[in-house]
C-alpha cells in the first residue's frame, strides 16, 4: 500500500510533464501527485515510529503517531480483546478476519498499545499471539521486575 501511493505519486507528478497537457492538469497532477508521497511519507513514519519502551519506572508508548507515558503503578494492566470481522458480499464468499487489540490499563482509561488482524482461519495463532504479548509485558509492569 505504501508503495503504491509512493509510486502514484511520482506516476502523477511526471505523466502531464511527459505527455502533452494543459496548465491545469500540471497543476493537478502535481498537487495530487504530493498529496500521495506526503500520504505514503506519513505511513512510513508511523510505521517507523511505534514502540513500546519500559525503563526507570515508566512505561513510554509511540502508536499511531501519538505519544504517551506513564509512571508505573500497581493499577497498570495490559489486556488483550478479539473481534471477528465478517465482510459480506451477495455475489461473493466473503472474508473473515479477527482483530487482536493490545490496551494499557490505568483505573478506566484505555491507550491501545498493539493492534493487528489476521485471517479467520489463522485465530488460534492469532489469540495465542495476543495472549504471549500481553504476558510479556504485564511481566515487565510487574513491581517486583522494575528496577529501582
Amino acid at each position: 500500500m505504501l508503495f503504491f501511493f509512493l509510486v502514484s505519486g511520482l506516476f502523477l507528478i511526471v505523466v502531464p510533464f511527459v505527455k502533452e497537457s494543459n496548465t491545469i492538469s500540471k497543476i493537478f497532477g502535481i498537487i495530487l501527485g504530493l498529496f500521495f508521497i506526503v500520504l505514503s511519507v506519513l505511513c512510513l513514519i508511523r510505521q517507523v515510529t511505534d514502540e513500546i519502551l519500559i525503563r526507570d519506572n515508566i512505561i513510554s508508548i509511540q502508536y499511531n503517531l501519538k505519544g504517551t507515558i506513564y509512571s508505573l503503578n500497581d493499577n497498570l494492566k495490559v489486556k488483550m480483546k478479539t473481534e471477528i470481522m465478517e465482510i459480506r458480499r451477495p455475489s461473493s464468499l466473503g472474508s473473515d478476519f479477527i482483530i487482536v487489540s493490545l490496551f494499557l490499563l490505568d483505573r478506566n482509561k484505555e491507550t491501545t498499545i498493539l493492534q493487528f488482524q489476521m485471517e479467520n482461519s489463522y485465530s488460534y495463532n492469532a489469540i495465542k499471539l495476543g495472549k504471549e504479548l500481553s504476558r510479556i509485558i504485564n511481566d515487565k509492569l510487574a513491581p517486583s521486575s522494575v528496577p529501582t
